[in-house]
């Protein structure tokens, strides 16, 4: 048996330890007591933006250093400080630091640089970044704008102007500034990954793969494209893919295991799996709040629509009430946010319908609306209760609200569907000469939409048409009918017995139609 170690044996471990402790306390300070040479300024600079372009918490550190000592080197230079604010605005979108206080931080730097010189066009792309992360999306572009312009060849400046436009929903913009990131920087993992963000946004899911393939094989620490994978198997409804990708991505990246969770749990509620969803969230702190936001508003609203669907209706009330009262009332953020948000406010006006509480239930829906942005579908709602309830002249006037504020993309079949019994009632006995005018402009405002996205259906042109017969606008019918018949309708026949075409029986355009249909 081994005997005791021997006192002077013992002294030796300690002062081992405490020279081990002291080295570890010491780690961020210089290893030598010679003093710092005096960098050039250019190349320090430069070895900042490359770790910048390298998106993971080390490199993000080493940025951060080289940008402060820009700083104290030159406190007159707006790069630093507009560095600085591109290192804390990225920290905060990507989790690894939820402060907000460091990130309000971030933009009092990214406005110092601007200061500085208003015209450096690093100095605006520092604040549009930093704006972009404290969801100020509408100042964020226009200094973005200003970015680009200042110099069309800056990749950074195209990947996050790129990022905005996404967030705005303006897709096909996004997807030209990520191929135009991609021109300028084509080994570029997260400019590959935006691209396929954009190609998700379209229902491209292969495509989609495809890119975030080649970002993660560009850098295989980079966490946003295997995250990309999982989400495109899951929108494509692919589920039991997603589940396998979530599952390796949270084993390669632990320290990001919260925001892994919350976007897999999402996963576990499209496919009905509500218990386990439930399970997820509940392991999360109630308190939980990642950055960026979004992330707290998926786990709030898939939390309750688990604990709906497994009729915890109280719980899920309040978790509910919890994602609309946190939401901002001058929210100028993504529109995913608002989509979200929406959800929220037409569950709580469900559950208020249900308890008989109508009129806290429309209150409900006017509060939603009344936020910038929300989506169509929530002014849909909206505009179908108060027809229901006698208010025809507030239903259109909501339902232009809502097309006025939709941003790029919106499903035009829906909106136009939806929009037919408003707009039908309008036409009837209870539509006053000024509700039908309103009606007409409401006509023009779904026909601007159809035209400004064609749609490869032929329902938005025959829903038009419909529309446009309904209020006496027998030429314009006529015109998106034929429309109809162009993209597949092939019931024209059918038509002529519509009551909805009723006042077309007698037009000459229609009746050659028929003739030669």
């Amino acid at each position: 048996m081994a005997g005791k170690p021997s006192p002077i044996l013992t002294r030796l471990l300690l002062v081992l330890l405490a020279m081990g402790a002291g080295r570890l306390a010491s780690a961020q300070q210089p290893w030598s007591d010679e003093p710092l040479p005096s960098l050039d300024k250019e190349s320090s600079y430069q070895r900042a933006l490359e770790y910048l372009l390298r998106f993971t918490r080390e490199d993000f550190s080493q940025a951060s250093r080289l940008f402060n000592r820009l700083i104290k080197s030159d406190p007159k230079d707006p790069r630093g400080y507009s560095g600085q604010a591109q290192v804390r605005a990225v920290r905060y979108l990507w989790g690894w630091d939820p402060n907000l206080g460091n990130l309000e931080k971030g933009v009092s730097l990214a406005r110092r640089g601007v200061e500085l010189d208003p015209e450096s066009q690093e100095a605006r792309l520092g604040l549009g970044v930093a704006l972009m992360a404290s969801q100020r999306y509408r100042p964020a572009l226009a200094e973005m704008d200003r970015s680009v312009s200042l110099d069309e060849k800056s990749f950074r400046a195209h990947l996050f102007r790129g990022m905005i436009l996404r967030g705005l929903r303006r897709t096909a913009e996004a997807r030209r500034e990520a191929a135009r990131a991609i021109e300028l920087m084509p080994s570029s993992p997260v400019a590959h990954a935006l691209l396929g963000d954009c190609e998700q946004d379209q229902r491209r899911f292969t495509q989609a793969r495809a890119n975030y393939l080649v970002a993660a094989e560009l850098d295989q620490t980079l966490l946003w494209p295997r995250l990309g994978v999982a989400a495109a198997y899951q929108r494509e409804g692919k589920l039991a893919a997603a589940e396998k990708a979530y599952l390796f991505a949270e084993e390669e990246f632990p320290k990001d295991a919260t925001r892994i969770r919350i976007q897999a749990a999402s996963m576990l509620v499209a496919g009905e799996r509500y218990e386990d969803a439930l399970s997820v969230y509940e392991n999360l702190s109630e308190k939980e709040s990642p950055s960026p936001p979004l992330l707290r508003r998926l786990m709030q609203a898939g939390r309750a629509y688990s604990l709906e669907k497994l009729d915890r209706k109280e719980e899920a009330e309040y978790f509910w009430n919890q994602l609309v009262t946190e939401f901002p009332s001058d929210f100028d953020g993504a529109y995913r946010d608002r989509e979200i948000v929406s959800q929220g406010y037409e569950a709580l006006s469900k559950i208020y319908e249900s308890k008989g509480e109508s009129r806290r239930s429309m209150e409900m829906l006017k509060k939603a609306c009344a936020a910038p942005g929300m989506p169509y579908d929530l002014y849909a709602g909206l505009a179908e209760r108060q027809r229901e309830g006698g208010l025809l002249g507030d239903a259109v006037a909501t339902l232009r609200r809502g097309l006025a504020g939709t941003p790029d993309g919106l499903d035009t079949v829906t909106a136009t569907q939806r929009a037919l019994p408003i707009l039908r009632s309008a036409a009837g006995p209870k539509g006053t000469s000024r509700i039908r005018a309103s009606a007409l402009d409401l006509l023009e405002d779904l026909e601007a939409q159809v035209a400004r996205v064609p749609a490869a259906s032929h329902t938005p042109y025959l829903n038009l048409a419909r529309a446009a017969a309904l209020l006496g606008q027998d030429s314009q019918a006529v015109a998106h009918l034929r429309e109809a018949v162009e993209k597949g309708f092939v019931g024209l026949g059918r038509a002529a017995k519509d009551p909805d075409f009723q006042s077309l029986s007698r037009d000459p355009a229609f009746r050659q139609m028929l003739k030669t249909q």
